[in-house]
């Protein structure tokens, strides 16, 4: 696979966060690739895993993929404590720490603005691109409608303002 490579222009640049275990290895492969496959915009790939799995990882990554993949350890010690999972199916699944990260992003990634979050089994059936597409023209939406809605409160503002100085003239 010709990889096209992220330079330091953050638009020109698709940045997809996956967090994974050892478990997940197969599906996470089945979901790099399925990007890759179907994406022709330039991907920066981030992993979020514990220290334990960083080599392991790595090493497998760096023969599957030739676009940039960074690999960041997940500290799930800060998480553990605050998982509270009642009986039931799936405990597993639930109690799965990394299933928490995506609320660290910030945190693990302050320098990337605008990311992509999958689960490691989710497969991709078209160009990645058009989700960050869709998303990005959906928050440039809201925030027009924000926009407007604050002007509209201002202008409210100004007119009870203005009908309170008449009266009082």
């Amino acid at each position: 696979i010709e990889a096209k490579k992220c330079r330091n222009n953050e638009n020109e640049c698709i940045h997809i966060v996956i967090a994974a275990n050892g478990p997940y290895i197969l599906p996470l492969l089945a979901c790099i690739n399925s990007i890759q496959l179907n994406t022709k915009s330039a991907l920066n790939f981030h992993l979020i895993t514990s220290r334990g799995e960083i080599k392991q990882f790595a090493k497998i990554l760096s023969q599957f993929t030739k676009h940039i993949v960074e690999i960041i350890e997940f500290d799930d010690r800060r998480v553990k404590p605050l998982i509270k999972v009642w009986d039931g199916k799936h405990l597993n699944v639930y109690e799965n720490t990394f299933n928490y990260a995506r609320y660290y992003l910030p945190e693990l990634f302050p320098n990337v603005n605008l990311m992509i979050y999958l689960d490691p089994d989710t497969i991709a059936n078209n160009d990645i691109s058009e989700l960050l597409e869709m998303f990005t023209k959906t928050r440039l939406k809201q925030q027009l409608q924000q926009r407007q809605q604050l002007q509209q409160q201002q202008q409210q503002l100004y007119l009870e303002k203005s009908i309170q100085l008449v009266t009082l003239i």
